[in-house]
């Protein structure tokens, strides 16, 4: 999931293993690729899916993730990677205001 950290951060935080976050601006240029540190269980909120997947829905504010400095008014796409399928997972965009 991606959350606002506050003081214009934005924090990817994963519950797996082998994720990138990417972070492109308006113009498709790449601004940051780098792999999520894993939360600890502790710090994140998961719901268990009709498969018994787990499927992380927020983190506290103590949660390990990679952290991205967001400008005022700049609009950003993030994508989720899976290093082992090469395929995004999920991805959106988001601007600070």
């Amino acid at each position: 999931i991606f959350l606002y950290a506050g003081d214009g951060q934005y924090k990817g935080v994963t519950i797996g293993i082998g994720i990138q976050l990417g972070i492109y601006d308006l113009n498709g240029h790449m601004l940051m690729l780098q792999e999520i540190p894993v939360a600890d269980p502790a710090d994140v909120v998961v719901e268990i899916d009709e498969k018994g997947n787990q499927i992380l829905v927020d983190a506290l504010p103590s949660a390990a993730g990679a952290y991205f400095q967001a400008k005022p008014e700049h609009i950003y796409f993030y994508v989720f990677f899976d290093s082992k399928t090469r395929k995004i997972a999920k991805g959106g965009k988001f601007m600070l205001r």
